[in-house]
């Protein structure tokens, strides 16, 4: 449960989701904080006027809740906000300007400002998250002076305490993976219990105790698949830029890989040393040759490996230290290994050697992953253990900030109390003047009840004056009632012959359409008849140029009186004929 790094969203049109945490002292933390509802007209009011103040955006109400984790305090969410939009150029200028500016002017009753940035979704802030801004005001000094166990700390605790705690909680540092060959320690024998110190090509790298939800996807992160162990583990801050997203596979140099896999067998060189030491075993001396005394394993708690630590600690020790190479024989050292380790491969009969005649490698490699499974369940339980210790701080903490509150509330309720005598003498006063003010109402009353009566009397003449003037009304109102039915049947009168009359214009537009129709068709018959007039005379000139051509010939070869005269006779006819 350590502290996880600060993330900050650094890409162009990354999401991130932001909270803002804003705790209260004094009367807000009761009127804002601890009654807080969304649809309460007055706290809406108050935190918009803190965040102009602030000059922080505005928020909807639905989307702010009381910080469970942080104190006293209420907790902005915007969600699903992108890197250097308006928005956040906004947020960081205005943090930026409370951090910097001395002496600025804040909302009442305020204690700090944080800004937290997450890359995921989350319902509330939990403890292990650190803020991108810290902004503290001058009534945090001394809410804190008052009570020690403010925000969240014990009465002795510093400011980071509780991260502190975490990190240097003593976590077993179980070693050297199932598929990595033995590395032996090197140096002299006082020297071997210590990790050496970070040089080289490990130079970045650093002890932790786990990522939450952490899987490693590689053998060399961790402890590789198919084991369901998983230990402590060395993280390169580079290559980790957020706990949150799924971490990229290290992929290490075989110089850091082997100084990775030695300073872990020294951890388990100290964590035999530490029990050895507490049970006071026959290998302590043994123990003492290899580990020095002052050697931080040996303030470690007792090894959670089994009863028998001792005995499988020595074991352990020529094992791994000098790798069973003190004269005895193969059956003598492998028959002192099974005994020593029966014990453990009771409590983890998953990882028993199975078989006859196993390898020595694969006998020492099964003890060390039984080892590696009860160490793991040490550490369970040791995190458990950290939580209630956490648990039970905050449980005092808010016992703490309960008590303060009390103590403010009975100060508050005093001043209101006085507050109360003081408007108690003032209505005492006004009750006095009250009386004396009824009494000349009173007086005042009499005189106006004469002029009532006389108003009455003014009245009734009124209201029989208004009954002559309703009764002429009505006469009238009859008589223009009547008037409105002749008007209405003289309109109804007009409007029927405006429709006959808008009948027989149509009548008559229809018969005027029907005799220019029939002019129109008169005229297509004269211009027809005076076709039919021309082509017959021109058939008749052609006919008589004939008849002319003729007898033109017929007199040329036949010159007879006779027939002359029939010719002319003829023609005579056919001119009557034509006139």
């Amino acid at each position: 449960m350590s502290a996880l790094p600060v993330y900050e969203p650094r890409r162009n049109g990354e999401i991130f989701h932001v909270i803002c945490c804003i705790q209260y002292c004094g009367s807000k933390a009761f009127t804002l904080v601890e009654s807080w509802n969304p649809n309460n007209f007055n706290a809406r009011n108050q935190l918009r006027d803190d965040l102009r103040i602030l000059k922080l955006p505005l928020i909807k109400a639905e989307n702010v809740q009381r910080c469970q984790n942080h104190g006293c305090g209420l907790e902005l969410c915007w969600r699903n906000q992108r890197y250097a939009t308006p928005f956040h150029k906004k947020l960081e200028s205005a943090f930026a300007r409370l951090s910097s500016t001395p002496n600025l002017i804040v909302p009442a009753e305020t204690l700090s400002f944080q800004l937290f940035y997450l890359p995921v979704k989350h319902a509330a802030l939990t403890p292990s998250w650190n803020p991108k801004w810290t902004v503290r005001t001058s009534l945090f000094g001394q809410a804190r002076h008052l009570s020690p166990s403010f925000e969240g700390e014990s009465p002795a605790a510093s400011e980071y305490e509780a991260e502190s705690m975490y990190e240097t909680s003593p976590v077993p540092a179980l070693p050297i993976t199932p598929q990595s060959p033995y590395m032996p320690a090197t140096g002299p024998p006082s020297t071997v219990t210590h990790a050496p110190p970070p040089t080289g090509s490990n130079a970045g790298w650093k002890y932790t105790s786990g990522w939450p939800d952490y899987t490693p996807s590689s053998p060399s992160c961790g402890w590789g698949g198919g084991y369901g162990i998983k230990p402590a583990m060395y993280t390169d801050p580079r290559l980790v830029t957020s706990p949150y997203a799924p971490a990229t596979p290290i992929t290490r140099s075989p110089v850091s890989e082997a100084r990775s896999y030695t300073s872990e067998a020294q951890s388990l060189v100290s964590e035999a040393q530490s029990a050895a030491r507490e049970s006071q075993s026959p290998v302590y001396s043994v123990v003492l040759s290899v580990a020095s005394p002052q050697s931080p394993a040996s303030t470690r708690s007792r090894s959670p490996i089994s009863d028998t630590s001792e005995t499988l600690a020595s074991v352990c020790l020529s094992e791994f230290m000098y790798d069973f190479a003190t004269g005895t024989n193969y059956e003598t050292r492998r028959k002192a290994f099974e005994e020593a380790t029966e014990s453990l491969f009771d409590a983890e009969p998953q990882h028993r050697p199975s078989g006859q005649n196993v390898p020595f490698i694969d006998m020492r490699r099964a003890a060390i992953k039984a080892l590696c499974a009860r160490a793991e369940c040490a550490t369970e339980l040791e995190v458990q253990l950290q939580e209630a210790i956490v648990t039970r701080r905050e449980a005092e903490v808010l016992h703490t900030r309960d008590v303060v509150a009390a103590n403010t509330r009975a100060q508050e309720l005093a001043v209101v109390s006085l507050e109360f005598n003081r408007r108690y003498d003032i209505l005492e006063n006004e009750h006095e003047q009250t009386k004396t003010a009824l009494a000349e109402l009173e007086e005042e009353n009499g005189r106006l009840s004469g002029q009532v009566e006389s108003l009455e009397q003014d009245l009734s003449k009124t209201q029989a004056q208004r009954a002559t003037l309703h009764a002429a009304w009505k006469t009238n109102k009859t008589k223009v009632q009547d008037l409105a039915s002749q008007l209405a049947a003289a309109e109804d009168k007009i409007s029927k012959q405006q429709v006959a009359l808008s009948a027989a214009t149509v009548r008559s537009g229809r018969l005027q359409n029907d005799l220019a129709s029939a002019e129109e068709e008169r005229r297509k018959e004269e211009v027809v008849s005076a076709r039919e007039r021309e082509r017959w005379r021109a058939e008749k000139a052609q006919m008589s140029a004939e008849l002319r051509a003729l007898r033109a010939e017929r007199a040329r070869t036949v010159v007879v009186p006779a027939l002359m005269d029939a010719l002319l006779q003829i023609n005579d006819l056919l001119r009557v004929g034509t006139d």
